[in-house]
């Protein structure tokens, strides 16, 4: 297509040019001095362009506001400044202007172009019309040459037109410059008036037939119509019914489906609350029997109590001494208990689990000696298998650990559970820590099936030497506290007296709202790798002091051996390692 370059500069404008770059008239300038000259196909525009593609009408180049301005005239292939489509476009020196995508490219310049290359619009134009006749059963030869690959035929010279005739007619004058062929000569009017009417009321004729039969085969279109609606909207009542049906049928199905959901889940609840009643009678059944065995247990260790002190009175004076050991050392043993919660995995429900024991000081600074299983008693066997067979997980970030010191109040009714934690040194007020315990050795232990949920779960091993904490009292205004003398063990030899200092039975047994301790002696059975006392122990010993005829402590209380009359004691050798941050042997 034709690209039409134009520049412009500011001032008095004297015309403008257009310099074809390619097509028929390329190399040619044509020139203007008009403020609108109309571009297109048809004969009276003032540039007449045949190329394929140029609208008869094709755009107007206008002279407004002190600048020239391209205006589309609604061609069909549209305008181009610069490969761009445009519609209303303000022209400068050196655009490039195309009319349709095929025809050939002019530049825009202001002023008159090039002399040696201007000719004037009417040669080109002249030009035009003459090739249009010429070559009316071929392409136009501005279009062929803006195919690809076809040569363009140079344009015709232009043609200088013959003055017309006085006697030619205003016919004759378009005849002239028309590429339609020439008009039949007319006749007389008398002659083609009959043959006129004629074939006028044919065609009347001819088109009240059509309408006839047009009319009678729309009115029978029209009833088909009508039936096939009226059968259509049969079919649609009928499968509105059926879905309806379909619905309702779903409807009730899914009521029934949800009410069996629901009946099921509410046998299942009922199951499950009666299964959690069975488990609660029976651990509190478990707890009582618990209790009592406790109680004779310690009815039992104070009438051996008393059988030792009349022993003791016999051979004279013995009593009187461990009276002095125990009184001396009354502010250096402790209460001990653990709080902690399980969580149940059907339910989700938390159960408050605990433990109880003795511990003592050996600084002055307030560092306490205990058992591991007092202060982590659910990775042991007693509470381990409890667990397991209740369904309940540790929830070990729940845990708190309370001290009180001998001879300080516990609780606040004698025969209530309320704790007192206002007199107790405890890890929930920052007043207690866990410095470290013992590393875990595990093994794994099963069940059967009626027995728990589960088939295994892995359990702490039961190595006496490996069953130690130190805990870390946090004073107020710099307190310091009683330590009991550190002994060694290894002169304690068998048949030698020792005195076991703690809390048996824990809080359970104990009478008002004081921690008092139960002091009880023995004698030493077997000093091997751990001490085999022969005096009754039973929990709430776990993690006493076990001291000898000096006041000193040389082990701690750990485990009973069968009866609660035979007990093992770990030696202070082990709780000094821990003490000191060395590894337990």
């Amino acid at each position: 297509m034709p690209l039409l370059y134009f520049e412009h500069e500011e001032g008095a404008l004297s015309g403008f040019h257009l310099d074809f770059q390619d097509g028929p008239h390329a190399g040619k300038i044509v020139s203007f001095d008009k403020e609108t000259i109309s571009i297109g196909r048809a004969d009276d525009a003032d540039l007449i362009l045949r190329e394929m593609g140029v609208s008869w009408k094709h755009a107007e180049l206008r002279l407004r506001d002190g600048h020239y301005w391209v205006v589309d005239s609604g061609s069909t292939n549209g305008t181009y400044v610069n490969d761009e489509r445009a519609h209303n476009a303000r022209l400068k020196e050196g655009d490039v202007l195309r009319f349709g995508k095929k025809a050939g490219a002019a530049r825009f310049g202001l002023g008159p172009g090039a002399q040696d290359r201007s000719v004037d619009a009417a040669e080109i134009s002249s030009a035009e019309k003459s090739s249009k006749l010429e070559t009316k059963r071929h392409a136009d030869p501005l279009a062929a040459g803006a195919d690809a690959g076809i040569p363009t035929p140079k344009p015709l010279p232009a043609v200088t037109a013959t003055p017309k005739p006085a006697s030619e007619t205003p016919a004759a004058s378009r005849l002239a410059r028309s590429d339609l062929p020439p008009v039949a000569p007319a006749r007389e009017s008398g002659s083609v008036l009959w043959p006129l009417a004629a074939a006028f009321l044919f065609v009347l004729c001819l088109g009240l037939g059509l309408y006839v039969v047009l009319f009678s085969a729309d009115a029978s279109t029209l009833g088909d119509a009508e039936r096939r609606a009226l059968d259509a909207e049969a079919e649609l009542r009928t499968l509105q019914a059926g879905q309806r049906a379909q619905l309702d049928a779903a409807r009730a199905e899914g009521r029934r489906l949800a009410e069996e959901e629901v009946a099921a889940r509410l046998e299942q609840a009922q199951r499950q609350l009666e299964r959690e009643q069975r488990r609660a009678r029976e651990t509190a059944k478990e707890q009582e029997e618990t209790v009592e065995q406790l109680r004779r247990e310690l009815a039992r260790a104070n009438d051996q109590i008393r059988q030792l002190r009349t022993v003791g009175g016999a051979n004279g004076g013995g009593d009187s001494d461990w009276k002095q050991i125990d009184d001396g050392l009354a502010r250096s043993v402790v209460l001990i208990m653990c709080q902690a919660e399980g969580v149940k995995r059907e339910t989700g429900e938390r159960v408050p689990l605990h433990g109880w024991g003795t511990g003592f000081f050996v600084t002055r600074r307030g560092d306490l000696i205990t058992n591991k299983h007092v202060v982590q008693p659910w990775k042991y066997k007693t509470m381990v298998t409890q667990m397991a067979k209740e369904g309940i997980e540790i929830d070990a970030s729940k845990t708190q650990i309370h001290v009180w010191i001998r001879g300080s109040k516990f609780r606040d009714d004698p025969k209530g559970h309320q704790l007192n934690l206002a007199g107790a040194y405890s890890t929930a007020n920052g007043t207690l820590e866990l410095v470290r315990t013992s590393p875990d050795l595990w093994t794994t232990m099963g069940f059967k099936e009626d027995e728990a949920p589960i088939r295994s779960t892995r359990v702490h091993k039961d190595v006496i030497n490996n069953d130690l904490a130190l805990l870390r009292v946090i004073p107020k205004d710099g307190m310091r506290f009683t330590p009991i003398p550190i002994g060694d063990s290894r002169t304690v030899s068998a048949l030698d007296e020792v005195m076991v200092l703690g809390f048996p039975g824990g809080p359970t047994v104990l009478e008002g709202v004081i921690a008092a301790a139960s002091p009880v002696t023995g004698k030493v059975r077997k000093p091997e790798s751990s001490l085999l006392i022969g005096a009754p122990m039973i929990p709430g010993n776990s993690g006493g002091p076990l001291i000898d005829r000096e006041g000193k402590v040389v082990g701690i209380c750990a485990a009973i051996q069968g009866s609660e009359s035979l007990g093992y004691c770990i030696r202070i050798e082990h709780a000094m390692a821990l003490l000191n941050g060395g590894k337990i042997k």
